[in-house]
């Protein structure tokens, strides 16, 4: 069966035949992620999806897997990670740092006392490294769960293409994927 959500509604299928379909709110990115846990067994106390936001997800999960290779792949669609910290299972986004401290540039050297900036590497990503080209491959429920793909790239850019390819067992709607993909091009 496919379970499959389009944002606050739950719609079941079998082979992209439509079975039932009713209202189950609460089906976004927080809540998957915490069923995902509690599916394979943590305990609800040994979670914390808060960290996350509860956005609408239009997507299924199209047939059984673990419910690890659900996680990453909705880990590395949506960017966020899960770590271990005072026992239990944290949940939150890349981008999600707070600044517990501000430290001066001249202190991070190695001796204090007599700053040498030299000893300090700061390393950015170039521009060269950034995707020129996102292709992204998923299940279409428009195309009864079979392979659909999109791709984004940069017009008109004079850097080396750098190609980046995502496979998925996930399925999405088109727009929604769309949208992942050209998240994954400029992020």
């Amino acid at each position: 069966a496919y379970v499959g959500f389009e944002g606050p509604g739950l719609v079941i299928a079998i082979n992209g035949t439509t079975l039932e379909s009713g209202f189950a709110a609460g089906h976004g990115l927080l809540s998957i992620v915490r069923d995902e846990c509690l599916d394979a067994g943590l305990l609800s106390g040994q979670i914390d999806v808060s960290g996350l936001q509860d956005e609408p997800l239009n997507m299924v999960i199209a047939g059984p897997q673990a419910a690890k290779a659900t996680l990453e792949q909705l880990a590395q669609l949506y960017n966020f990670v899960g770590v271990e910290s005072e026992g239990k299972l944290k949940f939150v986004y890349k981008s999600n740092r707070t600044s517990v401290a501000v430290i001066p540039e001249n202190a991070l050297c190695a001796n204090p006392d007599t700053p040498d900036m030299s000893s300090l590497k700061v390393t950015r990503l170039q521009e060269n490294d950034l995707p020129t080209k996102v292709t992204f491959s998923y299940q279409s429920p428009r195309r009864n769960f079979h392979a659909s793909t999109q791709i984004m790239q940069l017009v008109n850019s004079k850097l080396v293409e750098n190609l980046v390819s995502l496979n998925t067992t996930l399925a999405f709607n088109d727009e929604h994927a769309r949208r992942i993909t050209e998240t994954l091009l400029y992020e």
